[in-house]
C-alpha cells in the first residue's frame, strides 16, 4: 500500500488548511477557465486587427495550461511535491501573461498595418526558427553519433536553409543574411524602440524576460515587479541547486499564494486585452470578467 506523503510528512491541522486553501483554488481556477473557452469560442468568425490574433493564441495556451494545473492540482491533496510540476505549468502561464503584456505595448489602435506588433512578432518567429535550426543540427550530430556506435554510414546533414528564406523573406536582407533585430523593427516607432532598451547581440531575436518587464513597466502595463517575483520563483522548480529537493519536499503554503497571484494576473491581463479583440457579446463578456474579478478578489481580502 502506497504511503499517503502529506499525512506522513505534515501535521494534520496545517494539511487541513493547505487542503481547504487548495480546493477553493481550484474552484476559482475552474471558473476562470470557464471564462477563458466562452472568451476564445466568441472569437469564432471573427477577424482581428492586424497580428492581433496572436493575443488569442496566447489565451488559447494558458487555457490549456490552466486547465492541465487543475487536474494535477488534485494530485496535491495526497502529494505535495507534484508541486515541481505544477510549478512548471503556472512558469508557463506566467511567460504568456508576459509576452501578451510585451506585445499589447506595441499596438496602437490607429495603425490598421501594426506594423510595430508585428515586427516583434517576426522577431519572436525568428527566435523560434533559430532554435529549430541548432535543434536540426543536434538531432544529426545525435543520429551520426548512434550510427557510429552500430557501425552504420554517417548521414548527410539537412539544409533547410534556402526553404527557411523562401518562406519568411520578410526576416532577410537583400544580402541573403538574417536582418537583425534593429533592421526588423525598422518601422516601428523610434519611442518604442527606445523604450525597449535592446542592444544587437549579432542576429539573435531573443528577448529576456527582465527586458520584456522592463518594457512593460515602461508602458504602464500590468503590474511587472508581480510578474517579475512569481517568474523567479516558479523558475526555481526548472532548474536545479543542491536545495532544489528541499524544497520540492516542502509545503505548499507558500505555493498557494503563489497560484493564487497567477490567476490575479490572468485576470488582471484579461481585462487590458479584452478591449483589443474582436469578440462576439463582448460586453456579457467584459460584465463577467469584471464579476468574477470582483468575487475572486473579494475571497481573498476576507482571507
Amino acid at each position: 500500500m502506497l504511503v499517503n506523503f502529506n499525512e506522513y510528512s505534515f501535521e494534520k491541522a496545517l494539511l487541513e488548511r493547505l487542503n481547504a486553501t487548495l480546493s477553493q483554488q481550484i474552484d476559482n481556477q475552474k471558473e476562470v477557465l470557464d471564462l477563458l473557452i466562452k472568451l476564445l469560442m466568441s472569437t469564432k468568425g471573427t477577424v482581428q486587427l492586424s497580428g492581433c490574433q496572436c493575443f488569442v493564441d496566447i489565451l488559447a495556451k494558458i487555457r490549456f495550461n490552466i486547465e492541465s494545473s487543475i487536474k494535477l492540482s488534485n494530485e496535491l491533496f495526497e502529494d505535495f511535491r507534484f508541486k515541481a510540476s505544477v510549478n512548471l505549468l503556472y512558469r508557463s502561464i506566467v511567460d504568456d501573461v508576459i509576452n501578451g503584456y510585451y506585445l499589447l505595448g506595441t499596438v496602437a489602435l490607429s495603425d490598421h498595418e501594426q506594423r510595430a506588433l508585428n515586427n516583434e512578432l517576426d522577431i519572436f518567429h525568428k527566435e523560434f526558427l533559430l532554435s529549430s535550426l541548432k535543434a536540426i543540427d543536434a538531432e544529426a550530430e545525435f543520429t551520426n553519433y548512434v550510427n557510429e556506435l552500430c557501425e552504420k554510414e554517417p548521414i548527410e546533414k539537412i539544409d533547410i536553409s534556402d526553404d527557411i528564406k523562401k518562406d519568411n523573406p520578410q526576416l532577410f536582407n537583400i544580402n541573403g543574411k538574417w536582418k537583425t533585430n534593429s533592421e526588423i523593427r525598422s518601422t516601428t516607432p523610434t519611442f518604442l524602440v527606445q523604450l525597449m532598451n535592446q542592444p544587437e547581440k549579432g542576429f539573435w531575436g531573443f528577448i529576456s524576460e527582465s527586458k520584456k518587464i522592463e518594457f512593460i513597466k515602461a508602458r504602464g502595463l500590468g503590474a511587472p515587479d508581480n510578474l517579475t517575483v512569481l517568474f523567479k520563483y516558479l523558475s526555481q522548480f526548472q532548474h536545479y541547486s543542491p536545495k532544489t529537493h528541499q524544497l520540492i519536499n516542502s509545503d505548499i503554503d507558500y505555493d498557494l499564494t503563489v497560484y493564487e497571484k497567477c490567476i490575479d494576473e490572468v485576470l488582471l491581463f484579461l481585462h487590458q486585452i479584452i478591449d483589443v479583440l474582436q469578440l462576439k457579446a463582448k460586453d456579457e463578456l467584459k460584465g463577467e470578467l469584471i464579476s468574477l474579478l470582483n468575487r475572486i478578489f473579494d475571497v481573498q481580502s476576507e482571507n
